[in-house]
């Protein structure tokens, strides 16, 4: 984050003073002569509130006769000699003359305490920022830190030299390949790396990582000359946030030299990203993973998305304005926008003044910057609104008075007053905010497209896995995958030399009790006789034990269907432990879909139960209409019931790991559970659609709502989201 003054010009009405004192401009002012469009520009730097000021040619060359003996009038004078471009007319002087006195650059003669401001024009300032309140940013100054720098920058001086450029290409090289061909995995995991049990975690990581980013904007700043005035920390959203004051980059006579001063953060923390990458790939420890994971997405995947957005105020902004050489390009965008609203509410055509060459640059930037600001602001409110349960509600009100109804209030004051306009504009506002109204009315009342949808899984409506009751060598499969088996068919053998043994053993036992009895009954030994006879009970028993286990060794297939298996030739030989999963039998032609609801859409599928759906499937193009959803689960779990739907597994819900004290509680065998509960719910698929879905195909169920409209869903959406708000500042479930 940096800051900069670079919109900082004054403004000159029309005022034309009958005299003035005599001024004297302050003789520690550093100034710099730049370009920027092509034009020459001066830069006045305050060494006292280390800030900076651009003043242009004619502007300036008024300043510098300001010595404390030359009049007002003689030194408007001394222009005659610039081009009647540069020229300051006479009506501008005195605004100029109080804005020089506003920010404290020139002085009376004769009081040198006491500025010119004071014979009536704007109040001094010393240029720093306003401190109105603002919940969503808020900033602390802390310290200088240029003779930390200084004393950094000869130890650090090697980070900023070629070798250590080629070395940097050469990690994000090899880091970004990495990832990309571990994309998927990276991705998935992330669901459990960024689950709020970790947030303080990446939230430590993420505040040390801009800690260095702005320690290397400042680095850069000093290796080139420049003098950091102020760091300290700013409050964006309540999250912490580091920033140095790099504004003296603006008296750097090379723009690329700037440019390098707001790249330098994102600089080192690309480079950090790509060690980050490189560990990842090469360790197997969980630990080392997560924090390399929790490196790479707030070292990488943030800066990309938000330091070098051109679209905010941070460094990809300053990146952009440096190149195209336009100085306050936001500024300038706004500018445009706010004249377009004006153009088509009130006819009012506005110009810009940026280079003629720049302009649609400046149009360009103007629109798309002001669409991000609107999804910026958006995205603030509702992150807000979650903090701090029933106080992020009166934030999020607060925002909405101060970004959206402060501006309309505003504008309500200029315009609705109708005193200051024309009759045709009066006329063509009203007609355009009377069609406004009129396209949000029909965008409101049209039907809603899209429908509602919830993430689902191919799954074979009949279906049966084949385990072994007894552990022993493959012998033979009799099978092959893909095969139709009916009910009772072979599958393969089973050899079991331990169950041989015991089953020969206890029917030699068999034998000998029946003997035994047969001798002490013949000898009228009684009870001898009958303790023999349930020792030859007991040992029957058995032997019918063995005798089952021993015939489960073919195994044989439950139901009618097809083989399905991967690699079944690869069993044969090998040893198996008892209920090893074997194969799945299955009938190709009953299929059902298995989804997972969430609880904002849940009333919605209950009421749809046995009307029909459409189903769009994982990598086909179009949808297949008719599937009926024949049931919804009324209770919501945190089961994974279908793996496939898991982001750890490839699927789009997120999941994290279950601790072995949870799965022994909930006698389940899983390794993962949901993180919000989820409803279960199954649609029918015909019989002539199920050869179109394979088993395990990841899907989208899809209800159509025809008969709601876009405002009508809108109120839902706001009435679901304002009802959950309500519910957790009460600690309600």
């Amino acid at each position: 984050m940096e800051l900069s003054s670079d919109d900082r010009q004054p403004q000159l009405p029309d005022q034309q003073p009958e005299s003035g004192p005599l001024l004297r401009l302050r003789e520690d002012l550093r100034c710099s002569l730049l370009q920027s469009q092509g034009h020459p520009h001066y830069v006045v730097e305050d060494p006292v509130t280390s800030q900076f000021y651009r003043l242009g040619i004619a502007e300036w060359e008024f300043a510098r006769q300001l010595d404390g003996k030359t009049t007002v009038a003689k030194a408007l004078a001394s222009l005659a000699v610039l081009p009647s471009t540069d020229q300051i007319r006479e009506d501008q002087i005195e605004s100029l003359c109080k804005w020089l006195a506003s920010m404290n650059l020139v002085q009376v003669v004769g009081d040198m305490s006491r500025p010119l401001a004071s014979t009536g024009g704007p109040p001094m300032t010393s240029g720093k920022s306003d401190m109105s309140f603002n919940p969503f940013f808020m900033r602390f100054p802390l310290f200088s830190p240029d003779r930390l720098l200084t004393l950094a920058l000869p130890g650090a001086a090697w980070l900023l030299t070629w070798p250590f450029l080629v070395v940097w290409c050469c990690c994000v090289l090899v880091g970004f390949i990495l990832l990309f061909n571990r994309w998927g995995e990276f991705a998935n995991s992330a669901a459990i790396y960024l689950s709020p049990q970790n947030w303080i975690w990446l939230w430590t990581i993420w505040l040390l990582l801009k800690l260095i980013h702005e320690f290397f904007h400042g680095l850069v700043c000093k290796k080139f000359g420049g003098y950091v005035g102020q760091c300290g920390l700013a409050l964006f959203l309540f999250s912490p946030v580091a920033y140095v004051d790099v504004t003296s980059t603006w008296h750097f006579r090379s723009k690329w030299q700037r440019i390098a001063t707001s790249a330098a953060g994102m600089y080192i923390e690309i480079f950090i990203a790509a060690v980050a990458a490189i560990v990842w790939n090469a360790s197997d420890n969980p630990t080392i993973q997560s924090f390399c994971h929790s490196t790479v997405t707030a070292a990488g995947i943030s800066t990309i998305l938000f330091n070098a957005n051109p679209l905010m105020r941070f460094d990809g902004y300053y990146i952009l304005s440096d190149w195209l050489g336009i100085s306050n390009l936001y500024g300038q965008g706004q500018q445009y926008v706010q004249s377009l609203v004006r153009w088509i509410y009130l006819g009012q055509r506005a110009g810009i003044t940026a280079n003629r060459d720049l302009v649609a640059s400046v149009r360009v930037y103007g629109v798309l910057s002001f669409g991000w600001r609107w999804l910026i602001c958006a995205s603030l409110l509702i992150g807000a609104s979650t903090l701090f349960h029933g106080a992020g509600l009166l934030i999020t009100l607060f925002g909405l008075a101060t970004w959206f109804g402060k501006p309309l209030l505003k504008y309500a004051k200029s315009y609705i007053g109708a005193e200051k306009l024309p009759t045709a504009q009066r006329c063509q506002l009203a007609l355009t905010t009377m069609a406004t109204i009129l396209l949000a009315v029909a965008a409101a009342l049209m039907p809603r497209p899209g429908g509602i949808t919830a993430p689902a899984v191919v799954a074979f409506a009949d279906s049966e896995i084949v385990r072994n009751e007894v552990a022993g060598f493959v012998e033979a499969v009799e099978v092959s995958a893909g095969q139709w088996v009916t009910p009772g068919q072979l599958l393969l053998r089973i050899r079991s030399d331990e169950l041989g043994v015991e089953l020969a053993r206890v029917r030699f036992a068999v034998a000998e009790a029946r003997l035994m009895a047969r001798a002490y009954h013949q000898d009228n030994e009684l009870a001898q006789y009958q303790a023999e006879i349930k020792t030859l009970e007991a040992l029957r028993g058995r032997y019918e034990q063995l005798k089952s286990k021993n015939e489960s060794l073919l195994v044989r297939s439950p139901i009618a269907g097809k083989v399905i298996v991967r690699n079944l030739d690869e069993l044969l030989g090998q040893h198996i432990d008892i209920g090893t999963s074997l194969m799945t039998i299955a009938n190709e032609e009953h299929k059902e879909i298995h989804l997972s609801v969430s609880e904002e859409h849940i009333d919605a599928f209950t009421r749809a139960v046995g009307t029909a759906t459409s189903v769009n499937l994982s990598g086909c193009a179009g949808a297949f209409q008719g599937c009926p959803l024949v049931k919804v689960e009324p209770r919501a779990s945190l089961s994974l019931r279908q793996p496939a739907l898991g982001a750890q597994f490839g699927g789009p819900i997120p999941v994290m790991p279950i601790s072995m004290d949870q799965a022994l509680t909930d006698e389940t065998d899983a390794r993962y559970k949901l993180i919000q509960p989820r409803f279960h719910g199954v649609v029918a698929l015909p019989t002539e659609m199920a050869q179109s879905f394979a088993a395990g195909q990841i899907a989208k169920v899809r209800l159509h709502t025809e008969n709601e409209s876009v405002g009508r869903w809108i109120r839902r959406k706001v009435a679901h989201w304002v009802d959950g708000k309500l519910k957790a500042s009460l600690g309600q479930p």
